[in-house]
């Protein structure tokens, strides 16, 4: 396989830069790990695996300064890929064996990065044809597999496929998914996807060139048409040309309405055409009250959010009584439909209340029987489901660098990569449940 001799020489006269420099790099090597006896770049902070959405091109920015690690980023998924042409999701070692996990597909930032290393290694010609013979197998998965419903448009069928670990848009749909058949019985997916579609753009794109570099007019002609087929599928069943933006759609071909941050993902996978991603970018990326606010980016457009600030507001008696649970809730449901966030917080509330009542009637003596007769009743007609009890006992992403927090962050964490690496979590700690009775 290919070799490169490459390395990054910085110099300053500011000590103190001088200084960051050489401590930045001396913790990026902390994340070099052994893989079966290959040195891989790992994500890092605690997320001790390597994802396919992060770390093919985390590798390709790594080899300027070690080849061989940079270049396994991107050979591993390529070594592991199924005979069905699947690329894992993730790869760990666990025990002191290294195993591809097939349970998501976690992002693909992978074609070109993998195409960069060519170039970077001198040029190999088994490197590309190794790489053309794994973009075109997997190309091939998604077309076999992930149009289940035949209506020409790639599916999403759990959380962790496109990367929105915990992201409520996706309603029930499990979070990893090992099966080659969807989910049954679920809200929302299988999901027609503009970030699958954009896997396979970004193949077939891919393709187009490597047919190009190695003088096959015939198939950079075929793989480019093969891609356009792809976008124009795109464009004509996910493109609001009224909204300016991409919108994916749920297993009974509704529009999912919420503005969300991923037509930018199809920016980054060259997916979408120049002139719409002009608009998109106009209207929306950089608009203040949208994308574009003080801390850019969020992932779902800021009205959303501010719908769901106004809703927490008006829920603030009740949240002064129960923070821990409306709090936590309230972290979990940010990004998701406005009128699902509505109607869980509402639930939520309601049905909350009468433990609630009960925790504060010793302080509220005059509160009377009546009150309580009411709240018992909105209890039971308002029970929630098991989805929503899960949301309620989610902890949010981030622990709160709090000194009252450190504690339970700690032992949170503890636990959290053992989960990892059988089930594939990416972003939350392992849940500290709260007691099914308060809810």
């Amino acid at each position: 396989m290919m070799q490169a001799n490459t390395g990054v020489r910085f110099e300053t006269k500011d000590p103190l830069l001088s200084q960051l420099v050489k401590q930045a790099e001396e913790k990026c090597r902390l994340n070099i790990k052994n893989f079966g006896g290959d040195p891989v770049l790992v994500e890092g902070g605690g997320y001790e695996k390597i994802w396919l959405e992060t770390q093919p091109m985390g590798g390709a920015m790594y080899a300027s300064r070690d080849f061989a690690t940079g270049l396994n980023n991107s050979l591993m998924f390529m070594r592991h890929q199924r005979a069905d042409g699947r690329i894992p999701g993730s790869i760990a070692v666990i025990d002191g064996k290294v195993v591809p996990q097939f349970n998501k597909f976690q992002g693909f930032c992978f074609p070109e990065p993998a195409l960069d290393l060519y170039y970077l290694g001198g040029k190999d010609a088994e490197y590309l044809a190794q790489l053309a013979k794994t973009l075109e197998a997997f190309d091939a998965y998604l077309w076999r597999v992930r149009d289940s419903d035949g209506d020409g448009c790639l599916e999403t069928w759990c959380k962790y496929d496109t990367g929105e670990d915990h992201a409520m848009r996706y309603a029930d749909a499990p979070d990893p998914w090992e099966e080659e058949t969807p989910p049954q019985g679920c809200t929302a997916v299988p999901i027609a996807s503009m970030d699958v579609m954009s896997y396979s753009y970004a193949c077939r794109e891919t393709l187009a060139e490597i047919a190009r570099i190695s003088g096959d007019a015939e198939a950079q002609a075929q793989w480019a048409a093969k891609a356009k087929a792809v976008q124009d599928k795109m464009v004509s069943y996910l493109w609001d040309d009224a909204r300016g933006a991409m919108f994916d759609r749920d297993k009974n071909h509704n529009q999912m309405p919420t503005l969300i941050h991923n037509t930018l993902r199809c920016m980054y996978w060259h997916s979408l055409p120049d002139a719409l991603a002009e608009r998109f970018v106009k209207e929306h990326l950089l608009n203040p009250q949208e994308f574009w606010t003080k801390m850019p980016l969020p992932s779902v457009v800021r009205e959303e959010m501010s719908t769901l600030f106004s809703l927490v507001a008006a829920a603030k008696p009740a949240i002064t009584l129960a923070p821990k649970e409306l709090t936590t809730l309230w972290m979990m449901i940010l990004p998701t439909e406005t009128k699902l966030c509505c109607k869980m917080l509402g639930m939520a509330t309601t049905a909350i209340w009468p433990s609630i009542f009960q925790e504060n009637q010793t302080r509220s003596p005059s509160l009377g029987t009546a009150r309580t007769r009411r709240a018992t009743t909105h209890r039971e007609s308002t029970q929630l489901t098991p989805w929503h009890r899960k949301v309620a006992q989610a902890t949010p992403a981030t622990p709160r660098s709090k000194a009252a927090t450190n504690s339970t962050s700690t032992a949170m964490f503890a636990v959290e990569e053992p989960a990892r690496n059988r089930n594939g979590m990416r972003l939350s700690p392992s849940a500290v449940k709260m007691p099914v009775a308060t809810l």
